[in-house]
């Protein structure tokens, strides 16, 4: 395992004087670093698409064998951000329902910063936030030990690849349930349901079936399952 093979995206929302803004992050979960972020006011697509190339700004026109996780909201689906992975050869993958522990990594990485910085920062305007989560990020970037990585610095773990080990324990795994009986009474449907059913039309910007200017929802719902099989053989390395 080492960097820029699996990232995990979600969206997590912050409260300030002119209302609710979002905060789309993208994180590499091997050095835990956050490679891609956007604040913005709505829950569009625009934001996290905009983390997204701001995380794959950071691959300087390298074509690794990535994997890109995240749940199955409609910003994740659209044909903008599906586009964007796939020009670059990135293995799509998606949670199956909606247990968080699915995008466990990406959900630790907004408490984290929630809990230990922005919970204890007072409410401020658009451009007070902005200039704080960018502080923010800066810092667990560059300054906090992780104890996912050996008490390493995520910017370190990144750029050197080192080797890491994480010093806390993981209760649900020494449960001994495996991960397909976990899941296994949350309900079935077909693959290509399940897709097309966590993917809203925003702005006609989703595959649509049938329409044959564009793949479909069901030509890439094996492409998915795929993927998803693979992150969670890396996530169990890490």
């Amino acid at each position: 395992m080492f960097p820029n093979r699996l990232w995990v995206s979600d969206i997590t929302y912050i409260d300030t004087k002119d209302g609710t803004v979002y905060l789309s992050l993208v994180t590499d979960a091997y050095s835990r670093k956050i490679v891609g972020w956007d604040l913005s006011r709505t829950l569009r697509s625009p934001g996290s698409l905009a983390a997204l190339k701001m995380a794959l700004s950071s691959l300087d026109g390298k074509r690794p064998e990535l994997i890109h996780h995240s749940d199955r909201g409609s910003q994740y689906c659209c044909r903008d951000y599906v586009n964007q992975l796939t020009r670059k050869g990135i293995q799509i993958s998606m949670t199956e329902s909606g247990d968080p522990r699915e995008n466990a990594i990406a959900e630790r990485i907004n408490g984290i910063l929630k809990t230990e910085w922005i919970y204890d920062s007072q409410q401020g305007s658009w451009e007070e936030t902005v200039s704080l989560v960018d502080r923010i990020i800066d810092l667990y970037n560059n300054q906090r030990p992780h104890q996912s990585i050996g008490y390493m610095i995520p910017a370190v773990v990144h750029q050197t690849g080192l080797k890491t080990e994480r010093k806390w324990k993981n209760y649900y795994r020494s449960e001994n349930v495996p991960v397909e009986e976990a899941g296994k009474n949350r309900g079935k449907s077909s693959e290509p349901d399940r897709v097309k059913e966590s993917c809203p039309i925003e702005e006609n910007k989703v595959f649509q079936h049938g329409n044959s200017a564009t793949p479909s929802l069901h030509c890439h719902a094996e492409k998915r399952k795929t993927g998803k099989q693979q992150s969670n053989k890396i996530i169990q390395e890490i």
